[in-house]
């Protein structure tokens, strides 16, 4: 037999509210939670304020074509890395600076190889640029034919174009460029070996978990895009992408995943055989590669094997007060492990990496500090404003507690 139920009515819980807030209690609730929810939405506007000041700088040193290069140049020679580029475009995104990131893709679809003009034959590639500036102005472009490599080149710009279109709704720079698009995805997919993972390029057959893992994400991508915009043979295109993506999670399980040390392989070489591990000490390759499998989707946060991998890291390496720059173990700030950390909700190592780089980094800018650093300090400051605003609506679900 049914029971009916009478649907419950609103008025309970104002007036509960109003209850609450009155007396006593409204005084314990706003003492429990008014200084909390105001610090942690004063350190959202912190976050805010810093990546708009980062995503601000990026934009000054995009150059008049639309690429942004390693460092900004008004005379001279700038140097124009596309994996570095898109990571800045991606904080450009998070930044909201959407004409800037729609001028660097422009640039970007313009400078895509042919069969032709690849060294290794493949389309969809893109070379490294030196421009030469004069007082502002693009005055020419040349390259040398190289790349550091095909798999990441083309998954970290599938990852930027998909999510520039999704988070702008820009279909109409889609179907301006959905042909290079999958030449793009088709440069990537040349690169996926038998065993399912994928090299660098063709003349270095390396297969390095950090590759990998982006080009997991950038599969996951492109299939939401796609899903959004379809193209002519899009459902073949799709049960690829899934498929791959699927396989390749396993693959990298399978090969890549140390069980007994718990821990993940760098990589492998082109008979399959692991590249040697230097020990968690060392902080690159070996142990920020750790970190790629968060940062691109391949576990989740609050995932066991997450939070082992993180917390070893951290054991290890006290990134939040720089110190891998400090003792020359790295030659960059490194603001992808900020990034990481946003991600796993480590509001107090952030702020204190932030604190570091806000004091000691942004008043002059110099060297080291290049565009992709700032991109994944524009995205740790999204992240974690996010959390703090999350948070915010945990502590005070009603809304009751006002903050300015």
């Amino acid at each position: 037999m049914r029971r009916k139920y009478r649907r419950r009515s609103v008025f309970p819980l104002a007036l509960a509210a109003l209850l609450l807030l009155s007396g006593a209690a409204g005084g314990l609730y706003y003492h429990q939670m008014g200084p909390r929810k105001q610090a942690l939405f004063e350190r959202a506007a912190y976050y805010r304020e810093l990546a708009a000041g980062e995503a601000a700088w990026l934009s000054s040193i995009q150059l008049e074509n639309g690429a942004i290069p390693f460092r900004g140049e008004t005379h001279g020679e700038a140097s124009i890395t596309p994996y570095f580029s898109d990571i800045a475009a991606w904080g450009l995104l998070e930044g909201g600076e959407y004409r800037a990131v729609r001028d660097y893709i422009q640039w970007h679809m313009a400078h895509l190889n042919d069969a032709v003009s690849d060294y290794s034959g493949i389309a969809g590639t893109i070379y490294d640029y030196t421009i030469e500036v004069d007082d502002g102005k693009v005055v020419s472009e040349k390259s040398e034919r190289h790349y550091d490599s095909v798999d990441s080149y083309a998954a970290t710009f599938l990852i930027l174009i998909s999510e520039y279109c999704q988070r702008t709704g820009d279909e109409a720079l889609f179907r301006q460029y959905q042909d290079q698009v999958l030449l793009v995805l088709g440069a990537m997919e040349r690169t996926i070996d038998r065993d399912g993972l994928s090299f660098t390029k063709p003349d270095y057959l390396v297969k390095y978990l950090m590759d990998n893992a982006e080009v997991y994400a950038a599969l996951g991508c492109v299939e939401s895009l796609l899903e959004r915009y379809p193209v002519p043979d899009g459902e073949r295109i799709l049960t690829w992408l899934r498929q791959r993506r699927t396989s390749l999670n396993e693959r990298l399980e399978a090969l890549l995943w140390n069980q007994g040390e718990r821990r993940y392989e760098t990589g492998a070489d082109a008979k399959g055989r692991t590249l040697a591990f230097g020990g968690w000490q060392e902080f690159y390759p070996d142990a920020t590669a750790q970190l790629f499998p968060i940062l691109f989707g391949l576990l989740e946060p609050a995932s066991q094997r997450a939070q082992e991998i993180y917390q070893r890291f951290c054991r290890e390496h006290a990134w939040q007060e720089m110190e891998h720059y400090a003792t020359g173990n790295a030659s960059f700030y490194w603001g992808l492990v900020a990034y990481a950390g946003a991600k796993m909700g480590d509001e107090e190592r952030v702020y204190q990496y932030m604190e570091y780089y806000r004091r000691r980094v942004l008043p002059d800018r110099d060297y080291p500090l290049y565009c992709g650093d700032a991109g994944w300090i524009i995205l740790a400051c999204g992240e974690m404003a996010r959390w703090c605003e999350t948070e915010m609506e945990r502590i005070d679900p009603l809304g009751l507690v006002q903050v300015q």
